[in-house]
Order: C-alpha cells, then structure tokens, then sequence
C-alpha cells in the first residue's frame, strides 16, 4: 500500500516493512550503537546491519523508484548522527531541514546530526541523498537514546512525507509511521 513506504529496523529490535511487522527478536538499539543499512535496489532488497555484523534481510520491497534514507522518531530524546564511511557510493548523505514551522526536529551544524525536539510525535526525516538503482548503503549512530522511546531507521519512498501535508493545518494533531506497524492520524 502507498500508506506504507517504509521499510525500518526499530529501536525495539523488529523490522518493520510497507505496513508489517516483517521480524522481532533482533537487538534492541542501545546508546552508541552502528545501525548501517545495504540497500540491493534491483532486487527489492535491504540487509541492516548493528555494529558491523548483519542481523537481518528484508526482501519483496516495493519496487519504488527512489527511496531516502531516514529516520522515524516516535519522541524526543534522540540523537541520529549519519557516519561518512568508504561503503556509501553516492557521497555522504546530510539530513534534509524541516519544511514545517515549527520545525519538528532539530539538526547540527554540518547537518549530519539531527535530534528529536518534540515529544509524542512521529516525525520521519529523510536524508538530502535518494538512491535509484544499485547497491546503496547507509549508516548512522545514536549518541542519545531515549528509554522509553520509539525510533525506526531505514529507507523511505520520497512520499512518505507527502503523508503529513494531506491533512489540513487547523486539523493537524499528529500523524506518523508507528512501530507498531500502522499509520496514526489524528488521534486514531
């Protein structure tokens, strides 16, 4: 489904792929850890990796022309730091600023680090770098962790943002990607 276009490995320790718990029982996501992601674009792909060893391949992606790289933020209290590493072909991909005012999510100087700023909101942020065909990968880190916190990190269709600009603004309450699997709007 178009709702669902994003494939992510929780901080919980699950992957969730286009609407669906896809895998569960992997790590959870600890403070400092290497989260890295190895997207095989033909093939519908994406292999996550934690702190250099792979834990799990997700097949059958959409077959979407471009996808980003991105972070889910389920609250504040988070910090996500892209890595520059040898492994990324494209060059190093920055966090994309914010389009709404308030901005929902803060970034660093060199646009490398990006920290959720607002409690008890999905905010997906994508990264500035879309990738459209072969071997792709990306890597991040968490220099905060917040505990009771959810955050998803992996690879987006470019119109998983598009999501927040079909509701009207006097309406908005809050609408995002949940770990769960599900897209929440307006309260429901």
């Amino acid at each position: 489904s178009e709702m669902y276009n994003h494939c992510g490995l929780a901080s919980s320790g699950e992957v969730f792929c286009m609407g669906v718990r896809a895998k569960s029982d992997l790590p959870r996501i600890q403070k400092g850890d290497v989260v890295g992601l190895r997207l095989f674009h033909s093939q519908g792909k994406v292999v996550f990796y934690l702190n250099d060893k792979p834990i799990v391949e997700q097949r059958n992606l959409a077959t979407y022309e471009q996808y980003y790289p991105c972070v889910t933020f389920g609250n504040a209290g988070y910090e996500v730091r892209i890595h520059p590493c040898p492994r990324i072909p494209l060059g190093v991909p920055r966090w994309a600023p914010d389009s709404f005012d308030p901005p929902r999510f803060q970034l660093g100087k060199d646009n490398l680090l990006v920290k959720a700023s607002r409690a008890q909101q999905c905010v997906t942020v994508l990264s500035d770098i879309q990738y459209e065909s072969g071997l792709q990968y990306f890597e991040v880190s968490f220099p905060a962790i917040h505990p009771d916190a959810e955050l998803c990190v992996g690879i987006a269709a470019p119109s998983i943002v598009d999501n927040f600009r079909v509701l009207p603004a006097p309406e908005f309450n809050h609408f995002g990607y949940m770990m769960t699997g599900e897209i929440v709007g307006l309260g429901q």
